[in-house]
């Protein structure tokens, strides 16, 4: 299984979360409350696995500029 990143917003460690209803979706959480002094609470859309949730969280935009 991969690692998962830090917050690309605050740069905190981030949490894989699993719901507890019937449904069972995976989530990646960051809830750093150091760097912001509130809670910064970045979270993903559920996925249906937690390899799928990872991999969403883990993608990050590309900062390529290309010519046109």
């Amino acid at each position: 299984m991969a690692d998962l990143k830090p917050c690309p917003f605050c740069g905190g460690l981030v949490d894989l979360e699993r719901t507890i209803d019937e449904r069972s979706w995976w989530g990646v959480v960051c809830r750093n409350t150091l760097n912001l002094g509130g809670t910064c609470a970045v979270q993903i859309r559920p996925s249906t696995t937690k390899e799928a949730a990872i991999q969403r969280w883990n993608m990050r935009a590309t900062t390529d500029i290309k010519e046109q």
